[in-house]
C-alpha cells in the first residue's frame, strides 16, 4: 500500500499586512486541453481554476500534485507542468494567489513535455515521492519576486505506480 504525504496547513502566518496564510501545493498545466483535466483534480480533493490554455489546482498531496501533472504531459509535447510550494491567502479569489502566480511561472520557463518542480516540493516529497519520481536540477530562478531552486522531474524507471 502507497502512503502518500499529506501536507499540514499552517494557518496563522502573514504574506503581508494582516492576510492569514496557509501553504499549499500548487500545481500548474499549460496547453491545449487542459479543462478536461478539472474532473480529475476534483476527485483528488483538490480544486482547479481554467483560463484559456492554464489550469491551475491547488492540493494537499504534494505526490498526487506531481504524479497530475506528469499524467497530463504523459508525452505530450503541447503541454508543460509545474509544481510549487506555496503561501495561499485565505481571501484569494483565484486557486493559489500568489504561489499559484509562481508555479506559472515555473511553468512558463519549462521545456514542451517538461515538469518543473521548486525546492520546497522536494522537501515536502517524502520516501514515497523520491522512490517514484527523479530530479535533476535547473539552476534557481526568481518568480513573482522570490528566488527559487528549480528542478525537472520525471518518473523513475521501475518506480511505484
Amino acid at each position: 500500500m502507497v502512503h502518500h504525504r499529506k501536507l499540514e496547513h499552517l494557518p496563522g502566518f502573514a504574506i503581508s499586512g494582516s492576510e492569514p496564510a496557509h501553504l499549499s501545493v500548487i500545481a500548474v498545466v499549460l496547453g491545449t486541453g487542459v479543462d478536461g483535466l478539472v474532473s480529475e483534480i476534483e476527485r483528488s480533493n483538490g480544486r482547479a481554476h481554467v483560463a484559456g490554455e492554464a489550469l491551475t489546482a491547488e492540493l494537499a498531496d504534494v505526490v498526487a500534485a506531481i504524479g497530475s501533472v506528469l499524467d497530463a504531459l504523459d508525452g505530450r509535447t503541447d503541454r508543460r507542468g509545474a509544481v510549487h510550494l506555496g503561501k495561499v491567502t485565505a481571501n484569494d479569489d483565484a486557486v493559489g494567489g500568489h504561489a499559484g502566480r509562481a508555479a506559472a511561472a515555473l511553468a512558463e520557463l519549462a521545456d514542451p513535455g517538461q515538469a518543473l518542480i521548486t525546492g520546497g516540493v522536494i522537501v515536502e516529497m517524502g520516501d514515497d515521492g523520491f522512490e517514484r519520481f527523479a530530479t535533476g536540477s535547473m539552476g534557481g530562478a526568481e518568480l513573482d519576486g522570490t528566488s527559487y531552486a528549480v528542478y525537472a522531474i520525471r518518473r523513475r524507471q521501475g518506480g511505484a505506480p
